[in-house]
């Protein structure tokens, strides 16, 4: 069956993009799949070497804790989950632990140059902007 008009999910936000073929609808095309929590945890673990029980785990090794801050930051800004659901996700972390994370997160990307190119090396594999970070 050929479409004459093509669907575009603009118009319809209900409308779910994995049951449309994108190869007749050139709207799709132009939108860009948002990635999941474990694609996420997928794409930090190839970049860093770290597993998710890795990132769970009770380990103060400040390249894990640099790892854990960046999650914590995505989650929180991308996927706009609680403090709570994220302390949850990262090993039943208390909301203040989770909220002193994204504030280091932020003054190491600030300050660290290093930390910065490893973050948007993370960032850009995961299809998230670095533009607007700080």
């Amino acid at each position: 069956m050929t479409q004459k008009n093509p669907i575009c999910p603009y118009v319809f936000p209900g409308l779910k993009l994995d049951e449309i073929d994108s190869k007749n609808n050139p709207f799709i095309k132009t939108i860009k799949r948002r990635i999941t929590e474990e694609e996420l945890f997928e794409i930090v673990e190839k970049k860093s070497g770290f597993t998710k029980e890795n990132l769970k785990s009770s380990s103060r090794k400040r390249e894990l804790v640099d790892m854990r801050q960046l999650i914590s930051f995505v989650l929180k800004t991308d996927f706009n989950r609680t403090l709570s659901s994220i302390g949850k996700t990262l090993g039943d972390r208390d909301h203040t632990t989770i909220l002193h994370s994204i504030r280091k997160f932020y003054d190491l990307y600030e300050t660290n140059t290093s930390y910065k190119d490893t973050c948007d090396n993370i960032l850009e594999s995961a299809g998230i902007k670095t533009d607007n970070i700080v």
